[in-house]
């Protein structure tokens, strides 16, 4: 692997070349093995501190099998989580995930296995102080999730979760959490999830 740093931060530049081999790369009973090679180029930014943060990760590759046994093949995937304050204790946030997934997890990663996946999911989040130790936050989002494969299910989904934190002392935190969610497949299911957690940081 060959990587090189281009820019310094807040704006970094990563280039990479990588290869793999398979000695059956389509899994099938005549096993034929092949050779990719992928060419990689990530891009990423932080914002400086302010009302509006945000963070970018975005990569560009192209992908070469030796002996044609693929086409080439270029891919874009990128990562974007973004906050605003819009008043004290309430911030609005953003986030989007763009990937390359699998078809499916039985078959090698090939080509003919892939699919681009995004992932949109926005809200605000709340956040109230009780007490000097002591805050409940909640937060209502909105989720979308896309596939460019027509066979594979895109769904909204609807997200609430109420929280209570409390600090112990200069290095210890611990609270409880609760969240439910909804979602709704394009092809008309619905399911409904909850959950409880226990959380500590120090």
């Amino acid at each position: 692997v060959v990587s090189t740093h281009v820019l310094a931060a807040p704006v970094t530049v990563n280039g990479t070349l990588s290869g793999r081999h398979s000695d059956n790369v389509g899994k099938q009973e005549q096993e034929e093995s092949g050779t990719e090679t992928t060419a990689r180029l990530n891009v990423r930014h932080a914002s400086d501190p302010g009302q509006c943060q945000s963070d970018l990760d975005a990569s560009l590759s192209y992908s070469y099998w030796l002996d044609d046994y693929y086409d080439p093949e270029s891919n874009v995937s990128s990562g974007f989580s973004g906050r605003c304050q819009l008043r004290q204790g309430l911030d609005w946030t953003v986030n989007n995930n763009l990937s390359q997934v699998l078809r499916s997890s039985r078959q090698n990663d090939t080509p003919d296995n892939r699919s681009r996946k995004n992932i949109f999911r926005t809200g605000p989040v709340l956040t109230v102080p009780i007490s000097d130790v002591d805050q409940l936050q909640a937060s209502v989002s909105f989720e979308n999730t896309e596939y460019e494969d027509p066979e594979l299910r895109d769904s909204n989904r609807y997200i609430g979760s109420l929280g209570w934190n409390h600090q112990f002392d200069s290095t210890l935190s611990g609270g409880i959490s609760a969240s439910g969610n909804q979602q709704e497949l394009d092809s008309g299911a619905e399911t409904d999830s909850s959950s409880v957690n226990l959380n500590f940081n120090k």
